[in-house]
């Protein structure tokens, strides 16, 4: 019996493919190893329309090692897994507002009530800071207030 497999051209490409990072699976998992390209956090700034800067600021990268990051065109590995959980929180919040990249632009940057005032930007340097950001996400996608 032969098994059917959808072409892959047929596939319409989601938010991680834009950003050039698989969701998950082993090749997630090679990627984050060898570290994401520094190409990464420029399409994430594009997607949210925050500066690089900002966004490296927000995962603790210092603006001297982002610059010797794009010398070598590649993030190391710790850096790479800061940078999933960055895309992970901006693509939830980017859900939220239904793809509205300035609502969700405006609710990154701003305090949050229910982060006890904490802007989401501010609240990735963890990875259980980040779990509460995507758990309030979730939350208020269902109608739950926190």
């Amino acid at each position: 019996m032969r098994q059917y497999r959808p072409d892959s051209a047929a596939l319409a490409p989601t938010p991680w493919d834009r950003l050039g990072i698989p969701s998950g699976g082993s090749e997630l998992l090679t990627q984050l190893h060898q570290g994401f390209s520094i190409n990464t956090i420029q399409s994430l700034s594009q997607v949210i329309q925050i500066d690089t800067k900002t966004l490296c600021q927000a995962i603790s990268l210092s603006p001297t090692t982002l610059i010797r990051r794009f010398r070598a065109g590649r993030f190391n590995t710790y850096e790479s897994d800061s940078i999933f959980r960055l895309a992970s929180i901006i693509l939830a919040a980017l859900d939220l507002f239904e793809g509205n990249s300035l609502s969700a632009k405006t609710w990154l940057q701003s305090p949050v009530y229910g982060l006890g005032g904490r802007r989401p930007l501010d609240m990735l340097s963890t990875e259980v800071e980040a779990k509460f950001v995507l758990r309030l996400v979730g939350q208020l996608e269902n109608g739950v207030f926190p």
